[in-house]
Protein backbone atom coordinates (compact mmCIF):
# COMPACT_ATOMS: atom_id res chain seq x y z
CA UNK A 1 0.00 0.00 0.00
CA UNK A 2 1.31 3.46 -0.93
CA UNK A 3 0.59 6.78 0.76
CA UNK A 4 0.23 9.82 -1.52
CA UNK A 5 -0.30 13.25 0.02
CA UNK A 6 -2.68 15.18 -2.23
CA UNK A 7 -3.04 18.45 -0.31
CA UNK A 8 -1.87 20.17 2.86
CA UNK A 9 -3.11 23.17 4.80
CA UNK A 10 -2.19 25.07 7.96
CA UNK A 11 -5.06 26.09 10.23
CA UNK A 12 -4.56 28.79 12.86
CA UNK A 13 -6.93 29.07 15.84
CA UNK A 14 -7.34 32.43 17.64
CA UNK A 15 -9.19 33.23 20.83
CA UNK A 16 -11.31 36.24 19.92
CA UNK A 17 -13.32 36.72 23.08
CA UNK A 18 -15.40 35.11 25.75
CA UNK A 19 -19.06 34.03 25.57
CA UNK A 20 -21.70 35.16 28.06
CA UNK A 21 -21.21 31.80 29.80
CA UNK A 22 -17.49 32.53 30.22
CA UNK A 23 -16.29 30.08 27.59
CA UNK A 24 -13.66 31.16 25.05
CA UNK A 25 -14.75 32.11 21.52
CA UNK A 26 -12.45 31.16 18.65
CA UNK A 27 -11.94 32.15 15.03
CA UNK A 28 -9.83 30.38 12.42
CA UNK A 29 -7.62 31.23 9.47
CA UNK A 30 -6.45 28.61 6.97
CA UNK A 31 -3.59 28.70 4.50
CA UNK A 32 -4.35 26.06 1.90
CA UNK A 33 -2.90 24.54 -1.24
CA UNK A 34 0.52 23.85 0.27
CA UNK A 35 2.46 21.70 -2.18
CA UNK A 36 2.71 18.08 -1.05
CA UNK A 37 6.45 18.17 -1.80
CA UNK A 38 7.07 20.75 0.94
CA UNK A 39 8.77 19.09 3.91
CA UNK A 40 7.48 19.22 7.47
CA UNK A 41 10.58 21.23 8.48
CA UNK A 42 9.72 23.97 5.98
CA UNK A 43 6.09 24.05 7.14
CA UNK A 44 7.17 24.37 10.79
CA UNK A 45 9.53 27.17 9.77
CA UNK A 46 6.65 28.93 8.00
CA UNK A 47 4.51 28.67 11.14
CA UNK A 48 7.27 30.24 13.25
CA UNK A 49 7.66 33.15 10.81
CA UNK A 50 3.89 33.72 10.61
CA UNK A 51 3.65 33.68 14.42
CA UNK A 52 6.14 36.56 14.61
CA UNK A 53 4.00 38.86 12.46
CA UNK A 54 0.56 38.00 13.83
CA UNK A 55 -1.31 40.68 15.72
CA UNK A 56 -3.22 38.09 17.77
CA UNK A 57 -1.23 35.06 19.00
CA UNK A 58 -2.45 31.64 17.87
CA UNK A 59 -4.11 29.46 20.49
CA UNK A 60 -3.42 26.39 18.35
CA UNK A 61 -1.97 25.48 14.94
CA UNK A 62 -2.98 22.40 12.94
CA UNK A 63 -1.48 20.89 9.81
CA UNK A 64 -4.11 19.00 7.83
CA UNK A 65 -3.29 16.52 5.08
CA UNK A 66 -5.47 14.85 2.51
CA UNK A 67 -3.86 11.49 1.83
CA UNK A 68 -4.80 8.79 -0.68
CA UNK A 69 -3.89 5.17 0.09
CA UNK A 70 -3.51 2.88 -2.90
Amino acid sequence: MNKNIKARSIKFKYQTGVSAAGKPKYSYNTIGNIDSAVSDEIIFGMVEVIAKVQQTPSADVEIAETTVLN
